[in-house]
């Protein structure tokens, strides 16, 4: 029990400081500093789940997977924090000349939160809102 409590906690923290990246993404955006929201996104990833976003897209779609959760050992509850941070960063990358490949990572992240619905209890309709429009968008 104490080790569940301890997971939850560090996944609310998570969840808080991925609320304040986000807003900060926003503002890069709305400020014109695009690259600068980017490398933040990619500094975060960094630092919370041992990936960048160059190593997240050169993995091939049909390995994300077992890639996130095997050996990045990423649970479902970190699964969706990097989904959705990877969601509102990839939606700023669109907006800039950078050359990363949008399609790719939204391909990913539909995978991703397909991957979280199929194991989680718990529906989320801001998930299924963003499968809503990753389906959309490619």
């Amino acid at each position: 029990m104490i080790r569940k409590d301890y997971l939850e906690k560090q996944l609310e923290q998570l969840a808080i400081a991925l609320a304040k990246l986000v807003s900060e993404l926003l503002k890069s955006k709305s400020e014109g500093s695009i690259k600068t929201g980017i490398e933040q996104a990619n500094e975060f990833c960094k630092t919370e789940f041992d990936i960048t976003l160059n190593e997240f897209n050169e993995v091939d779609s049909a390995d994300i997977i077992h890639y996130l959760t095997e050996d990045k050992k990423l649970n479902t509850g970190k699964l969706n924090i990097l989904a959705d941070l990877l969601f509102a960063t990839t939606q700023i990358i669109e907006k800039s000349e950078e050359e990363i490949k949008t399609k790719t990572i939204y391909t990913k992240l539909l995978l991703i939160y397909n991957y979280i619905d199929e194991k989680d209890k718990t529906f989320s309709a801001s998930r299924q809102e963003k499968v809503t429009t990753i389906k959309s968008i490619i």
